[in-house]
């Protein structure tokens, strides 16, 4: 399984709790006769809501800027055939560096990945 695939699931399983959580929540905010802890419920289940609202923007983050690298992947195959390129070796020189750059970003997310799906 891909750092990426294990970060999904990860935030997946999140959302799930917090989706328990503001059940629960919503739950006790109907059957509390105390106007303050059904308040306090209420107010709980809607911070559980905004956390899993959180996580839902993370995952598309995190899915879109890997179909990101894809296309980087594509277009770097593209760009390397063209005539100009080929011919330029300093134009290589900057296109390598740029892909190392960006496949050195691309790394340490992936272990960001992986440390926060533990």
């Amino acid at each position: 399984m891909s750092a990426l695939d294990e970060y999904v699931n990860s935030i997946r399983k999140k959302k799930e709790r917090l989706q328990k959580i503001r059940d629960e929540f919503l739950k006790a905010a109907r059957s509390e006769p105390d106007e303050f802890r059904r308040g306090a419920s209420k107010t709980f289940a809607r911070y559980a809501e905004i956390m899993e609202d959180l996580f839902m923007n993370i995952e598309m983050w995190a899915i879109g800027n890997a179909g990101l690298r894809s296309q980087n992947e594509i277009l770097k195959n593209i760009v390397m055939q063209l005539q100009e390129v080929k011919t330029n070796a300093r134009m290589r020189l900057d296109i390598a560096k740029i892909e190392k750059d960006y496949d050195e970003q691309f790394k340490k997310q992936q272990n960001d990945f992986r440390r926060q799906s533990e």
